[in-house]
């Protein structure tokens, strides 16, 4: 299917990272609401932001590489 196109059968491109953060962002509700104890909810929702975060220069860059 792709093997003809591109040479190997997946190419991750920026579609699949800004799919990736939009999962992370759904997760990132999804923490914030598990949680019950406020400071708790915020510490490791914050954490998962980062995580989001350093994924934005890659999607970014991803166009480039």
């Amino acid at each position: 299917m792709g093997q003809a196109d591109w040479g190997t059968y997946w190419v991750w491109d920026a579609a699949d990272q800004l799919l990736l953060l939009l999962f992370i962002y759904f997760g990132y509700m999804a923490l914030w609401n598990a949680i019950e104890d406020e400071t708790r909810a915020a510490r490791a929702a914050a954490i998962l932001a980062l995580v989001g975060a350093v994924n934005i220069p890659i999607i970014h860059f991803s166009v480039q590489w």
